[in-house]
């Protein structure tokens, strides 16, 4: 029968449904916007608070390098003074609790200074000097584990100096205290928040909380972080943690100088309160549509779909209750449930004759069900009853069956375990590893061996071994598994905690040593070799008295047994010898090990060796006795006061200083001790103020006082004060130096006087030295004008005589005359040497560049063509030059080289050289020649007027020119010698 569309229940049932839909779709349209609102918003916030983040970060780093920079501008600090260098430092750490260490380094990352010095390679802070050298720029890292000086892990600040040509000269490591820098974050991170400061290279700065976690691992490999350092961008995104939480994370790239990132974790329950909110009203609303709906169907269905249902049902459950000729009524319409009621009508004829058919064949088959029952009995009881636990699982790893030994290692309950999937029971990292050894148990039809770990309902955790089969049908098709499952956590720790004694008794630092009862050795382990040169093989099986020294007696030996075997351990320094039989010092601390019975059955010894900290306690009382033994023989007065400025240790210079000898001072301030000691109430006065001074300073104060003594006088002080600062920042000690400088400001008077007396006798003797001068020129004068015109009549006369009256003359009479002419001649020429001499002497001098090669070339030159029946070679090294008067230097050179070529006269192959070599460090200037030479015996007379070594009429000359070179050099502040042997040619050197 054909069902129109509208009115058969499909039609009914879709405008029905397409109402609802309606509506549940405007809802969701208004939920979606309110979501994306919601997630923008919880975005939003995430990133700002991480920026909050990055800011602290950045200041808290931000301050130690402009601590840097300050330190750097800082009158008189310079990296290359070493000393001065690592004091600034020690005194900058000192005061600065959050700064470990200050280390400056060269260009190619070698130590130039220090405030804590070691020699512990750390490749972390190595690494972050790397990075800096070749970014130019400042760069954060962690530093290795186990630093002499602090023994945990910093976070380096690696800062490249450059010069003035942009080139790095060196690189200044600063190293933060961790704990401190998580410290400060600590208290600042919302509950639930997670904080992540990675540095450049992807290592934890900061982790709050639980820094203990991470710090100083890399967690580039973690979601967006190596995006974010990659990628230099900021981001927010949903991800879940290893934790199972889901957070909005936001990562923020740090900005120039420093590098790295700042990440937040937000759980998502938190940021988007409001959603929940938006969440509640909407269900609200659609509660109330659903409501309307329901009163709409409530009416809709009951007409037309309940009452034909309830006709149709009644017959039904008639036919259930057995009355196989039931019939259901005619029911009004055409629709589904009018031919519904007429194809049940048919099925109930139908199945009132299969009923007939079913009743026989029932009654054969009950036997066989009753055996099969029975059966199945047996087979379940003994299931239950199993000590170990069973499961059978489908080909999905869907629960079909368990025993009650299974709910038991579980913990839950045959119910709630059946039609559930396996891995739902096992934990995150078991139930990875479940897929693939599940589908290898498959393939193969058994496992063996195979471990899981499974969850309680409790929460407990508990390791469980699996063996199992697959069973399948004759067709070889997959039926179910079958699977035994044990018990192993117990065993597992057992072999752990084995495990993990056998690792601590191999690498302790300790050395242990076990025996038995009898104190026979059983074992040792590695650093007992180390510290007595004893092999295990060497030592198992003996007694422990191989390590005696013999320095303790059998009464201390007696004693320690004692103890041991009444309070069963014994602890104390000892001494033991070695296997190469040197002595050495150990902390000894042995334990009884008793059994279930108290019985004692081992013996546990554990000993370090003292050898190191007992020269170590020995070298630092030796310092102590040396260093107050030297603040007690300085002559400058020290003060020692405390944070409160309370005097606590001073010298003897102090105490006759301010005569403290008959004063109870030690433990008294300045003003208590004005009361104490008047005639100083001054004095105190000032040093309180100058106290106060160098607190607010914070650094060193340097100034000058002045001391009224009581007796009388006064003495002037230079003092020199530095505040000490505790990790907290708080007032320790303050240093105070002191030094008499009374007699420096007597001697400094004195000499001022001194200065203005000599500058008056300088005055008045350039006053003398001008009028000498002026005398000079005068005779200068005379001599060339007035002594010139008796020489000029001689000669002229002398020439007339001969000339006219040669005739009348005898040989002997023109001798006489021609030897009278020689003498006017040589005399002229003596008095022009002498004038040449005299003018060097009052010549004004300048100084300018020289180019003395081209100077000596051109000489040279002049010489030669004087000279030019003579075969000489010239020698002139090139390119010298100095700053000195272009005229005196010429007179120089004239003289020099005018006598290497008159003193080698007689040598056909004359050599002549100037040039420069090094003499006694500096540069000094040479003429050297291959003549006659001379003897050193007479060497010093060469430089002196009219001295000469050889016979005038073997070589002509006046004696003056060599004494003229020496005044010149003199006036450029150099000396001249001369070194030469006879025969073998001269050398005259000269310095300017």
């Amino acid at each position: 029968m054909q069902i129109r569309f509208f009115a058969s229940i499909r039609g009914r049932l879709i405008i029905l449904l397409t109402a609802v839909f309606a509506a549940l779709f405007g809802a969701l349209l208004l939920r979606a916007e309110a979501l994306r609102q919601e997630r923008d918003d919880a975005f939003s916030r995430t990133l700002n608070l991480a920026r909050g983040f990055a800011n602290s970060y950045d200041r808290l780093l931000g301050d130690n390098l402009v601590l840097i920079d300050t330190l750097l501008k800082l009158p008189g600090f310079d990296l290359r003074d070493t000393a001065r260098c690592e004091e600034t430092f020690r005194h900058v750490v000192a005061v600065n609790p959050p700064l470990a260490n200050l280390v400056a380094l060269d260009a190619a990352g070698g130590p130039r200074c220090a405030a804590r010095k070691t020699d512990a390679s750390d490749p972390a802070a190595d690494a972050a000097v790397r990075r800096a050298i070749d970014s130019r720029g400042t760069v954060v890292g962690m530093s290795g584990e186990g630093q002499p000086w602090g023994g945990r892990a910093y976070v380096t600040l690696a800062r490249p100096l450059l010069d003035g040509d942009g080139r790095i000269h060196a690189v200044i490591l600063a190293y933060l205290d961790r704990d401190w820098l998580n410290a400060r974050f600590a208290e600042t991170v919302p509950s639930g928040v997670v904080l992540r400061i990675l540095d450049g290279s992807g290592i934890f700065v900061v982790r709050q909380p639980n820094p203990e976690c991470c710090v100083g691992k890399s967690g580039r490999q973690l979601v967006g972080i190596g995006e974010a350092l990659a990628s230099g961008r900021e981001q927010v995104v949903e991800s879940r943690w290893l934790d199972g939480v889901v957070r909005l994370q936001a990562d923020l790239p740090l900005k120039a100088p420093l590098s790295g990132v700042v990440s937040i974790g937000v759980p998502e329950d938190v940021v988007r309160a409001n959603a929940s909110r938006g969440l509640a009203r909407m269900t609200g609303l659609l509660a109330t549509l659903c409501l309307l709906s329901y009163l709409i169907v409530w009416f809709f269905t009951d007409r037309f779909i309940l009452r034909p249902v309830r006709a149709l049902s009644d017959s039904a459950r008639l036919m259930h209750e057995g009355n196989l000729g039931v019939r259901v009524p005619a029911l009004p319409g055409k629709g589904e449930f009018a031919k519904l009621g007429e194809d049940f009508n048919k099925m109930a004829a139908m199945l009132e004759a299969r009923q007939r058919e079913i009743e026989g064949d029932l009654k054969r088959l009950a036997a066989s069900e009753q055996a099969l029952r029975e059966s199945e009995n047996r087979f379940r009881n003994l299931y239950e009853q199993a000590p170990l636990a069973h499961q059978s699982l489908t080909a999905d790893g869907t629960i079909l069956d368990v025993n009650a030994a299974w709910s038991e290692l579980f913990g839950r309950p045959r119910e709630e375990a059946v039609g559930r999937f396996i891995g739902d029971f096992l934990t995150e990292t078991s139930g990875a590893l479940l897929g693939e050894r599940f589908s290898r148990f498959k393939q193969e039809g058994r496992t063996d061996g195979n471990v899981f770990e499974i969850v309680r309902s409790d929460g407990a955790t508990r390791l469980v071994e699996v063996n199992g089969r697959i069973a399948r049908d004759g067709e070889g098709n997959f039926l179910r598994t079958h699977c035994i499952l044990s018990d192993v956590t117990r065993r597992r720790q057992a072999e752990a905690q084995l495990r993990l004694a056998a690792s601590v008794f191999e690498q302790a630092k300790e050395a242990i040593t076990i025996t038995d009862a009898k104190g026979i050795i059983v074992a040792v382990n590695p650093r007992f070799t180390e510290i007595t040169g004893y092999r295990a093989d060497e030592a198992i099986g003996r007694n422990p008295r191989i390590l005696q020294s013999g320095r303790q007696d059998a009464g201390f030996y007696r004693a320690m047994w004692d103890t041991l075997l009444d309070e069963g351990h014994w602890r104390g320094e000892i001494w033991n010898k070695r296997k190469d039989g040197t002595l050495y010092p150990e902390w000894l601390s042995i334990s009884a090990v008793r059994n279930e019975a108290g019985k004692v059955t081992n013996y546990v010894a554990v000993f370090n060796d003292l050898t190191e900290r007992k020269a170590a306690e020995e070298a630092l009382q030796t310092s102590a006795i040396r260093l107050s033994t030297l603040i007690e023989a300085i002559p400058d007065a020290i003060f020692f006061k405390d944070g409160h400025s309370r005097w606590r240790e001073i010298n003897g210079t102090a105490r006759r200083l301010f005569d403290l000898d008959e004063v109870p001072w030690q433990g008294k301030t300045d003003l208590e001790l004005v009361l104490l000691n008047p005639a100083f109430s001054g004095e105190h006065m000032a040093c309180w103020a100058s106290d106060e001074q160098a607190w607010t300073n914070a650094g060193l104060t340097q100034s000058t006082e002045v001391i009224h003594q009581p007796g009388g006088g006064h003495r002037i002080l230079d003092v020199a004060k530095v505040p000490l600062y505790d990790k907290a920042g708080g007032r320790q000690a303050l240093v105070v130096i002191g030094r008499d400088v009374t007699e420096q400001w007597r001697n400094t008077e004195a000499l001022e006087r001194l200065n203005e007396e000599l500058e008056s006798r300088v005055a008045e003797r350039t006053r003398a030295l001008e009028t000498a001068n002026r005398e000079l020129e005068s005779f200068s004068y005379s001599v060339s004008h007035d002594l010139r015109a008796p020489l000029r009549a001689i000669n002229g006369f002398s020439r007339l005589l001969e000339e006219e009256y040669a005739a009348t003359l005898d040989d002997k009479a023109r001798n006489y005359l021609s030897r009278v002419r020689a003498g006017s001649v040589k005399m002229g020429t003596l008095i022009d040497d002498l004038i040449g001499l005299s003018r060097v002497t009052r010549q004004a001098k300048k100084s300018e560049r020289v180019d003395l090669s081209a100077l000596a070339a051109e000489i040279a030159a002049e010489l030669q063509e004087e000279a030019t029946a003579r075969k000489v070679e010239w020698t002139i090294a090139p390119g010298l030059s100095a700053m000195c008067d272009p005229g005196l230097i010429r007179v120089v050179l004239e003289n020099l080289l005018g006598n290497a070529l008159k003193y080698s006269s007689k040598r056909e192959d004359a050599r002549i050289e100037f040039g420069i070599s090094d003499k006694d460090g500096r540069p000094a200037y040479f003429v050297r020649d291959n003549g006659v030479g001379f003897d050193m015996a007479y060497a010093g007379k060469l430089f002196g007027a009219f001295q000469r070594l050889h016979a005038a009429a073997e070589f002509p000359g006046t004696g003056i020119g060599l004494a003229t070179v020496a005044r010149v050099i003199h006036r450029h502040g150099g000396k001249v010698w001369a070194e030469g042997r006879l025969g073998e040619g001269a050398t005259f050197w000269f310095t300017l």
